[in-house]
């Protein structure tokens, strides 16, 4: 009958859903805690090929998804890209140091504050909201002292990373942003503030694209423009503005070679524009 055929073909589904379980072999796992959560990483294998698992779990709730073994590479390096693009370290700068974790995963010895070389102006500062603008995090910043330049870091896509850069008038003044900044608040964020890693790096790359930051927040693309043609031809000149429309305090400048680029940085950085000590440098991106 009709009813038998299906109890028929439903048993062999489940029978082969079961056999396909059967055959699923792990090969490794991996645990850790992560915060409040623990998270399982297993890599298994099945007639399919290999892929892992990961889980959370954070109290009752649970949650896990599937990467194919073919995925694995491309999110490694995503991950890797993702750190390295926004600065990303899993303790603050200093001697490492072990962590006692208790049975509910609460840390019994703060993190290590970050030391100073004194011998930067510039500090990277972390964990800011996304929509922080660069004049709101130069009037927390000069709480210490006078602020020559900030820069909020942002993607290829204009959308900011969270973090920025702030250029000091000496490097005791950095420091002090270090020693009383550091885990202070801004739009309810706790913030990281550090010395710059690559505040001691020279640019190893000579271009035409050069970077223009501590503009005032008011000047427009065409006086910059006109400033910056005193040496050179301008290829293109653009304020960098947030979806507000409010600047972002620095600009992208292309000359039309190499040779006025390098003019424009040993001739205009430090150039006092429209009341500010404007900082040319060779563009990163």
């Amino acid at each position: 009958s009709m009813r038998r055929a299906w109890l028929i073909s439903l048993f062999e589904r489940r029978r082969g859903r079961k056999h396909l379980k059967m055959e699923e072999v792990e090969l490794a796992t991996k645990a850790l805690r992560i915060e409040n959560k623990q998270v399982f990483l297993n890599l298994r294998q099945n007639k399919r090929g290999l892929f892992l698992k990961i889980a959370e779990k954070a109290g009752v709730s649970r949650n896990q998804i599937i990467v194919p073994a073919t995925g694995l590479h491309a999110l490694k390096n995503a991950l890797e890209e993702l750190i390295a693009e926004n600065q990303i370290s899993d303790s603050l700068p200093g001697p490492k140091r072990s962590l006692n974790v208790g049975s509910k995963g609460r840390s019994h010895e703060a993190a290590p504050a970050p030391v100073a070389s004194g011998n930067s102006k510039r500090v990277y500062v972390g964990n800011l909201t996304f929509d922080c603008t660069g004049e709101e995090l130069e009037l927390h910043m000069a709480h210490v002292g006078k602020v020559q330049s900030v820069e909020i870091l942002t993607s290829a896509s204009g959308r900011s990373r969270g973090a920025g850069l702030v250029e000091y008038e000496s490097a005791e003044v950095a420091a002090s942003a270090i020693a009383s900044l550091n885990r202070s608040e801004l739009h309810g964020r706790v913030l990281q503030v550090r010395e710059d890693r690559e505040a001691h790096v020279q640019p190893t790359h000579e271009g035409n694209r050069l970077f223009v930051g501590n503009l005032s927040w008011s000047l427009q693309s065409d006086v910059l423009k006109a400033q910056m043609e005193t040496v050179g031809r301008v290829q293109s000149c653009e304020v960098m503005y947030q979806p507000t429309g409010r600047s972002r305090g620095y600009a992208i400048v292309v000359y039309e070679n190499n040779e006025d680029a390098k003019s424009a940085i040993s001739s205009l950085n430090g150039f006092n524009l429209d009341g500010r000590e404007i900082q040319v440098r060779y563009d990163r991106h």
